[in-house]
Parts: structure tokens; sequence; C-alpha cells
């Protein structure tokens, strides 16, 4: 909806009354975040999801969506666990691409990037230090 605000038609108002009605519908549903126990913050573990849309937008640019999230470290044994969001984000690519894996690398470029700032925050929150130039080893220890 957003891409096509400067260029609107009847059928977007339409299409948005529809989302404003299911938000109405679902308004209560909840964001919940887990406290995971009260683990050792270090068995965290921080992941990174990634999507992207071809060509959807108006002039035939792509979108891409991240998530951020902490989960419980079952994650990475392919175990269902809980995930709290940290960040998320849905943007526009940059520059016009051709193919889907073209669009998917971008938003996993954007995606990685975030995570590794993330990283860096949750070490700096915990009390880590780093000299400059060091950031790589801190943000590669979460």
């Amino acid at each position: 909806m957003l891409s096509k605000a400067n260029q609107a038609t009847v059928q977007d108002l339409l299409d948005t009354n529809k989302l404003v009605k299911k938000m109405r519908d679902d308004k209560n549903h909840v964001l919940k975040y887990h406290n995971f126990g009260f683990k050792d913050w270090k068995t965290l573990v921080m992941a990174e999801w990634c999507d992207a849309a071809l060509m959807n937008r108006q002039g035939g640019n792509s979108t891409g969506g991240r998530f951020t999230g902490l989960a419980d470290e079952e994650i990475l044994h392919q175990q269902e666990a809980v995930v709290n969001v940290i960040d998320w984000k849905s943007q526009k690519l940059p520059g016009k691409v051709t193919g889907s894996t073209s669009a998917e690398v971008q938003a996993l470029w954007f995606g990685e990037d975030a995570l590794y700032w993330a990283k860096l925050l949750r070490a700096e929150i915990n009390g880590e230090t780093w000299e400059r130039g060091e950031a790589d080893i801190a943000a590669a220890k979460i």
C-alpha cells in the first residue's frame, strides 16, 4: 500500500479499507515477549529472517523485508522455539533487478547488516567491550 501512496486509485482505497477492517477484527491479537525461563542470556540466539518480492512496486522496483529475533538455542537444532521480536523492517530495495535471486540477495544483505548491529548492541548492553577494529570479533561471539 505504501508504494502506491503517490499514485493511489479507488481500488487501493477499497483495499485499504478492507485492511483496516481486518485489523479491527484482530484487535485482541497481542505481541508477547517471553522470558525464556530466565535462562542465561549467553544461551539465547539472535536470528534474522529475510525475504524479497520481485518487481512488486510501481516502476518495477522490488521490496525486501527482514525480521530480527531472539530465540532459545533449540532453534539451532530445527526444533520449534519461541522468538522475541527485536526489530523488523520492510523497504524498497535499491536498484532495479530482473531476477528473484538478486532481490533476495539485496534483502539478505540488509538483514545481515541489521543482525550484525543488533549483536553488537546486545554485547554492549551485557558489558562486553572491544577495541576499535575488533567489532567483528565481538559480533561473532554472540
